[in-house]
C-alpha cells in the first residue's frame, strides 16, 4: 500500500513551544450550512427544533461575505499553515466553491487549500476545475463500501462504482499538485470489510484512515449501537486521556457563513462578532480572546459550555498538548496581551 495511515496532518509543530501566535495555524471557512446526505450520526439529521438548539443556522455563505474573508485574512504577517473549506455541511453544493478555491490561492495567504467533501457531487469537470484552481488536499469521507451502506448511513442511493471511479480519476488527474486522502468511519463498515477499504483506496491515494465515530452533539435518534464503538480510542485510534485544555482557542478560527467568528466550535465565548463588526485580524489578537486563553490554560471546565465537550480527548495529537506547560504559555500569553491593549 503507497498511502500513509491517518489523514491528518504529519507536519506537526510541538505546539506549547511557538505560542503565543501572531497568524492561527489554520482556519475553517464554513461555505455551507447545508448537506445533501442526511447521516444518521450527524447534527445536521436532528429536527428543526433540535438543530435551533445547537445554535447553527442552515445557510450558505455569500460572495460577499466570503470576499471579506479573504480581505481580512491578507492583515495577517504571516500566511496560515492551512485553511479548509469545510463547515458542518458539504461544501460541493456550494455553486461558487471553485471561485472560492481560486480566490484564496491567488490571495496567496495560506500554504495548504483543503476540501473536505463525501465526494458524490466529484465529476470529472469538477475534479479538473479544482486542481486548476490551486485546490491543496481533497479529503474526501466515505459512509460505506456499497450502495447499500450508503442508504444505510446517509439516506441517500449513490452508484458506488461511478463514485468510486470518480475518485480514481481525481488520482489520476491531480500529478504532483493537491493531495488526495480518502477516510471511512468505523460505524460506516462492515465485519471484515476493513481489508477491502485499503485494497479500493491504499494505491490511489496518499493517505487512507478508518477514524472512531465519538458523540459530539448528542445526536437525537441516532443508533446507539455505533457510539458504543467509540469508548475505546480517539477519531485517529489513540488512547483516551483526559485532557483539561482545548488547544483551539491558541491556534485555530471558525468563519461561519454569516460572517461570525467562532473559535472552531460554534460556540460563542461572549467576546465573539461578525467580522463586519470587527475583522478577524483584531478579534484574534483582543482582550476577549486572549482572555479566553488564559482562562482555558486554568481547565476547559471553567467554561460551562466546554465542560461536556469531548472533542479535547477525541482528537488530540501529542504535539498539541499543552497540559503541564501552563506557566509558562501564561507569561509569554501576557506578554503578548501587553501588545495588543
Amino acid at each position: 500500500m503507497k498511502a500513509e495511515l491517518g489523514t491528518f496532518p504529519k507536519d506537526r509543530q510541538i505546539l506549547y513551544k511557538i505560542l503565543p501566535l501572531d497568524t492561527p495555524l489554520a482556519m475553517d471557512i464554513h461555505i455551507t450550512h447545508m448537506c445533501n446526505f442526511h447521516c444518521n450520526y450527524c447534527v445536521l439529521t436532528q429536527s428543526e427544533e433540535d438543530f435551533a438548539k445547537s445554535g447553527l443556522k442552515r445557510e450558505v455563505m455569500s460572495w460577499e461575505t466570503f470576499s471579506l474573508v479573504v480581505n481580512q485574512i491578507k492583515e495577517f504577517p504571516n500566511k496560515l499553515k492551512m485553511i479548509t473549506m469545510s463547515g458542518i455541511g458539504e461544501a460541493t453544493t456550494h455553486t461558487r466553491l471553485v471561485d472560492m478555491v481560486r480566490a484564496l490561492h491567488d490571495a496567496d495567504v495560506t500554504h495548504k487549500i483543503q476540501l473536505i467533501t463525501n465526494g458524490s457531487l466529484l465529476t470529472a469537470e469538477l475534479s479538473r476545475n479544482l486542481i486548476d484552481a490551486g485546490l491543496g488536499e481533497l479529503k474526501i469521507s466515505l459512509q460505506g463500501l456499497s450502495a447499500r451502506k450508503y442508504r444505510e448511513v446517509s439516506g441517500v442511493d449513490i452508484d458506488w462504482e461511478q463514485f468510486y471511479k470518480n475518485i480514481c480519476y481525481f488520482s489520476s488527474i491531480r500529478g504532483g499538485q493537491c493531495e488526495l486522502k480518502v477516510k471511512v468511519a468505523d460505524i460506516a463498515l462492515e465485519d471484515g470489510e476493513e481489508d477491502r477499504f485499503y485494497e479500493l483506496f491504499g494505491d490511489i491515494c496518499d493517505a487512507v484512515s478508518i477514524e472512531h465515530i465519538y458523540d459530539v452533539w448528542t445526536v437525537q435518534n441516532a443508533n446507539l449501537d455505533y457510539h458504543e464503538k467509540t469508548t475505546e480510542t480517539t477519531l485517529y485510534g489513540l488512547p483516551l486521556i483526559d485532557n483539561k485544555i482545548c488547544r483551539y482557542p491558541f491556534m485555530f478560527v471558525d468563519i461561519l457563513p454569516d460572517g461570525q467568528y467562532t473559535t472552531f466550535c460554534h460556540l460563542l465565548f461572549g467576546f465573539e462578532k461578525n467580522i463586519r463588526e470587527a475583522s478577524i485580524r483584531e478579534q484574534w489578537n483582543s482582550r476577549g480572546e486572549n482572555e479566553v486563553r488564559l482562562k482555558m490554560l486554568q481547565g476547559k471546565d471553567n467554561f460551562p459550555m466546554c465542560r461536556r465537550c469531548s472533542i479535547v480527548n477525541n482528537t488530540y495529537h501529542p504535539e498539541d498538548l499543552l497540559m503541564g506547560h501552563e506557566k509558562e504559555i501564561e507569561s509569554r500569553l501576557r506578554e503578548m496581551y501587553q501588545m495588543y491593549t
